[in-house]
């Protein structure tokens, strides 16, 4: 089987989906899958460059990026997503895949185009809510949002670029042709992959009719543990990593690091527009230790030696892959209830999970100072992690999907 996998995330910088990527085209490596990756990447240089990372070949196709809003919308459907097409299809040309396996909702309609056009079969993972929602969260205004509708954009874009709802309102009918056609598009797929089982629901729900498969993410192996960062010395600490935004639940950490005791710090891995925020109440007392974006072997790292892992996600998240991190380090997980995070999380089991964030402080204090509920915590993640399907089930079952793909086409 030949795969092409399209990705706007890829090592060795980037998020959760870049590393799920290329977990995978390893993992279909391993299995005898002959794996291409073409990765469409923001550069002020552009052009195609080689990639390699970790046994992983392909290609990066770097391009400018505009980030004027509306104007960069724009940008993207006159000139970023025709490019992608074309050198999409330029590898369908060079490689002959069976298949193109598109990873991020920015993709999808560019890999469609061509593999239509090809008559080569087509896979899309979902991993956000782009396909239904524009901000491809299902957040706005401080919640998650129940769907779209013409009230209801005009609000998300005032929450997203801070002016009065009525300005936004005449661009409202052309926001909603653009994200039923997202719909429209993801339907046409021979198959779509959803990475936990609520994403599939809100996909159906949504108006997407091509067959739905969940399938997690391929989870990382057992890790033998890595020796504790140097800037861990000296004290226990709960971990959070991520974006520092209201979606992941930044603005929240102040409040846990305060009901800390004294003993235990908040470790924070992470960038985003609340970092001065967090930076500033670390200069006041406050028991944080910030160390900005890190690589992922140390986002390992740090997880490994943590008394917890903290998700305080408000925003759905479809599926984030430090659970399976921490589930595979035995590390417990507080978290609140949202997406799929309750799929992989049990509580009581192997984690603690919160309906409201304000619950979120002091179930991390009550885990940091009660040794045997963190330990009765820390055996439930490794005994659940060790039942959830391995890479070889989530690989065999990736490949039943291709070819049922590749019969569809």
């Amino acid at each position: 089987m030949k795969v092409l996998l399209v990705t706007d995330s890829f090592p060795p910088r980037c998020g959760g989906s870049g590393h799920s990527v290329h977990a995978l085209a390893r993992a279909l490596g391993d299995a005898e899958a002959d794996v291409r990756v073409l990765q469409r990447a923001a550069g002020a240089r552009p052009g195609r460059r080689a990639l390699e990372v970790g046994g992983v070949a392909g290609v990066r196709l770097v391009m400018p990026e505009v980030r004027t809003p509306i104007v960069r919308d724009l940008y993207r459907a006159a000139v970023r997503d025709p490019a992608l097409a074309r050198a999409i299809r330029e590898a369908i040309d060079d490689e002959r895949p069976d298949v193109i396996h598109a990873q991020q909702g920015s993709n999808f309609a560019p890999a469609l185009r061509a593999a239509r056009g090809a008559g080569v079969a087509v896979v899309a993972t979902v991993r956000d809510y782009a396909p239904i929602c524009l901000r491809t969260t299902r957040f706005s205004g401080g919640a998650i949002c129940p769907g779209c509708s013409a009230a209801r954009l005009a609000a998300c874009f005032a929450d997203r670029y801070g002016a009065p709802a009525w300005a936004f309102a005449p661009m409202v009918p052309l926001v909603l042709i653009a994200t039923r056609r997202r719909t429209r598009v993801l339907s046409a797929f021979d198959r779509v992959i959803a990475v936990s089982g609520y994403v599939r629901d809100r996909l159906s729900a949504g108006g997407v009719t091509a067959p739905i498969e969940v399938v997690s993410n391929v989870p990382p192996a057992p890790p033998a543990k890595p020796p504790r960062p140097a800037a861990a010395s000296g004290f226990e600490y709960v971990l959070f990593a991520g974006k520092l935004n209201r979606e992941k639940g930044a603005d929240g950490l102040a409040a846990v690091a305060a009901a800390l005791p004294a003993h235990a710090r908040l470790v924070v891995l992470g960038d985003g527009p609340l970092a001065p925020a967090l930076d500033e109440a670390a200069s006041a007392g406050a028991p944080i230790v910030r160390c900005g974006d890190v690589t992922n072997d140390e986002v390992l790292a740090w997880i490994a030696h943590a008394r917890a892992l903290l998700l305080p996600s408000r925003w759905p998240e479809p599926l984030s892959r430090l659970l399976l991190e921490a589930g595979a380090s035995g590390v417990p997980v507080v978290a609140l209830a949202t997406g799929g995070t309750a799929e992989l999380i049990r509580d009581g089991e192997n984690g603690r999970l919160a309906v409201e964030a304000a619950a979120l402080p002091g179930l991390v204090a009550e885990l940091v100072t009660d040794a045997g509920l963190r330990g009765r915590l820390a055996a439930g993640a490794r005994r659940i992690a060790a039942t959830r399907p391995d890479r070889v089930a989530i690989v065999g079952r990736m490949l039943d999907v291709y070819r049922e793909a590749v019969a569809a086409a």
